[in-house]
């Protein structure tokens, strides 16, 4: 986010483990067999795509030095209305979509983000929102849950997706307190799930209203139900969790399709990734088209990416899902922008510089993929909170959300707040196979498409 080799996503050109984002090192949501193999059976795919990762970024550090990031020094990002030559910014993303200036900050909403990677230094995070234009302190709280000893190979290697999922939810609501739990990649898939399920429980049962996660896997690489009972528990609890859709098309890379876990669960609210329709276009004015930067044929095809989506082929879908999506559970329900207006993320600290990056007020990353709009939408819910709190009404739930994607069961419409998206596709190239297009509607691509002026009084007024 979603999102793996030196490359930003999810995506872009950075490092990560295995989630929405496109970099190098652990991440979530990463390829497939067609790039990787496939994990010993003995092993977890999470930890197998880390090995995978971290295998190359040393291999690169020993043929090249230190992996650079880009020379952005004299780039700009782009704040307010001006068109970014890296990126937008999270809060011109806010400004992009509509709900940039609420006159809310999110205050005292409990956002949990789900990581498999390292833990930050409190200095390097504010550090980072400075350079984000962020006053006050953002209040950010990491949470290890694990065995001792279980962190020390996340801990010695750069990832951005933890820094990225941070700063978006805190440059757009820097009044709501953030907690990052922390689950180890290391054991059996079973022993990896069951720690996944762990953290899940744990920020419900801490009071967060909102889960993010942009760590992922293949569903068909699932081992045990142990993440579906506690998502199951979060939803009945009314904790929305919020997945990217992954970055590997319809098929993650291989010759069927395959959406991705836990964002096909029907207890969970998946996002896929837009691209601007036009290579130029400012903040508020960018018509959006299914974000696939996937269809580059020869080696280096796997350097891009394609979003997620699809359709469950395990779960039922839920009750509020007309049946004219689909008898299975949806894998995405809205968007958001994941390639070429994408955030900019600041990697702050020594294992950042070490590694390459630079200084941290003189490198920002382009991040990418679907991995941006699972924070995205999680800053935007946490807005809608404080206002509903100041308004005597409760929290966004989960039936609160499904009630206005399909606010009936036989007739889906357009729901106020998201502008559809009709154009595109999701075939990742050259070895996956051609699913899904996006089209007048709800589809499988995007969802009901991205938020639109309006989206946060509609989910303020929600009832």
């Amino acid at each position: 986010m979603s999102a793996l080799a030196i490359m930003i996503r999810c995506t872009a050109l950075a490092l990560i483990f295995g989630s929405g984002v496109r970099a190098m090192a652990p991440v979530p949501d990463a390829v497939y067999s067609t790039e990787f193999g496939k994990p010993d059976p003995d092993g977890n795919w999470f930890q197998f795509v880390a090995d995978k990762r971290v295998a190359q970024f040393e291999k690169d550090r020993t043929a090249k030095g230190s992996p650079k990031s880009q020379d952005v020094s004299t780039s700009r990002v782009g704040f307010g209305d001006d068109v970014p030559k890296l990126g937008w910014s999270p809060q011109s993303m806010a400004a992009h979509y509509g709900f940039g200036n609420t006159g809310y900050t999110g205050k005292d909403q409990r956002v949990a983000i789900l990581s498999m990677g390292l833990e930050l230094k409190s200095e390097d995070v504010a550090q980072a929102f400075g350079l984000l234009g962020v006053s006050g302190t953002v209040s950010v709280t990491f949470k290890s849950l694990g065995r001792p000893g279980c962190f020390k190979d996340q801990d010695e290697y750069p990832e951005i997706e933890t820094p990225m999922d941070i700063q978006i939810v805190g440059a757009i609501a820097p009044g709501s307190v953030i907690t990052v739990y922390r689950l180890c990649s290391k054991g059996t898939q079973a022993m990896v799930e069951k720690a996944y399920a762990d953290a899940i429980e744990a920020a419900v049962d801490e009071g967060n209203h909102i889960v993010a996660t942009s760590w992922l896997m293949p569903e068909s690489a699932r081992a045990t139900d142990a993440m579906e009972k506690a998502l199951e528990t979060a939803y009945s609890k009314g904790s929305i969790v919020i997945a990217a859709a992954g970055d590997w098309g319809s098929s993650w890379n291989s010759q069927e399709a395959v959406a991705s876990y836990p964002t096909s669960s029907p207890y969970v609210f998946g996002t896929g990734g837009t691209q601007p329709q036009n290579p130029v276009c400012t903040v508020g004015a960018c018509p959006e088209v299914a974000w696939n930067q996937a269809t580059t044929k020869g080696p280096t095809a796997s350097a891009h990416g394609a979003t997620g989506g699809g359709v469950s082929a395990v779960f039922a879908a839920p009750s509020w899902q007309p049946p004219d999506v689909s008898s299975k559970a949806s894998a995405v329900h809205f968007s958001a922008l994941s390639h070429k207006g994408a955030y900019t993320t600041y990697c702050c600290g020594d294992i950042y510089e070490q590694a390459g990056y630079g200084p941290c007020d003189k490198n920002p990353q382009l991040t990418g993929g679907t991995s941006t709009a699972a924070p995205l939408y999680a800053a935007l819910f946490a807005l809608a909170n404080e206002a509903r709190a100041a308004d005597g009404r409760g929290p966004l739930t989960p039936a609160l959300i499904a009630s206005w994607l399909f606010p009936s069961s036989k007739t889906p419409s357009q729901p106020p707040g998201l502008v559809d998206v009709t154009e595109g596709n999701n075939k990742f190239e050259p070895a996956g196979v051609y699913v899904y297009d996006a089209k007048v509607g709800f589809d499988l691509v995007t969802g009901w498409g991205v938020p639109a002026p309006g989206v946060f009084d509609k989910l303020v007024g929600l009832e």
